[in-house]
């Protein structure tokens, strides 16, 4: 039994990301701010398939994978939070891009790649929660509620979860990874537990759109 609860945390990051797929599937939410969020499931979908032909032997190292993933999540929800308009400052919008792209550029330049990069990892986490304080504390100050977001509330909370609550794995992980292999593992469970708490409000927040979108009409 525990061996088979083991099997299904080592896959979880394959199903929990098919969960919001699936729903998007059957309700297809046209709205323009849910495009990034669903772009980035469907390449996650296909990432994390590759890394965990791992556990088949297939990838003897998926680390590079796992970067690649870490960015290609950062830039999916810097857009997303750019079709909210956060930051609503232009400018620093314009400055805080440059110098995360600048910041990308050199740590694939000059840091190691081929393994975990707990830089890269931790640039992402950083940003992302900078990001999503950002838009609790305008919808706090906002005067009136639009539905679009009270929408994207349900998925900045499930991704500033998953991103806070990770930020200490991400941050550890490259070297316990060296020095600690089985303790790593454990606490790579961790990240697998908050990542399914996030999938699924992605999944509520695609069904909470498709129930409003009823009420509407």
């Amino acid at each position: 039994m525990i061996k088979f609860l083991e099997t299904i945390l080592d896959w979880s990051e394959l199903w929990a990301t098919m969960l919001p797929v699936i729903v998007w599937l059957f309700i297809k939410p046209k709205q323009k701010i849910f495009r990034p969020v669903i772009i980035y499931l469907l390449c996650a979908l296909v990432l994390y398939f590759l890394i965990d032909l791992g556990y088949l032997g297939i990838f003897k190292n998926n680390n590079l994978i796992y970067n690649i993933l870490s960015i290609v999540r950062l830039l999916f929800f810097l857009w997303f939070f750019h079709l909210l308009h956060i930051p609503s400052n232009k400018n620093i919008k314009k400055s805080a891009t440059i110098i995360l792209l600048l910041s990308l550029l050199a740590i694939l330049v000059f840091e190691n790649v081929r393994n975990f990069n707990s830089e890269i990892f931790g640039v992402e986490a950083i940003v992302l929660i900078i990001y999503c304080i950002n838009f609790f504390l305008k919808t706090l100050n906002a005067d009136a509620v639009e539905s679009n977001i009270n929408i994207a509330l349900l998925i900045v909370t499930g991704l500033a979860i998953y991103e806070s609550c990770c930020f200490f794995v991400f941050l550890f992980y490259s070297n316990l990874a060296e020095t600690d292999i089985p303790f790593a593992v454990n606490l790579w469970n961790v990240h697998n537990i908050v990542y399914i708490i996030m999938c699924l409000y992605f999944s509520r927040a695609f069904f909470e759109f498709h129930k409003y979108e009823s009420i509407k009409s």
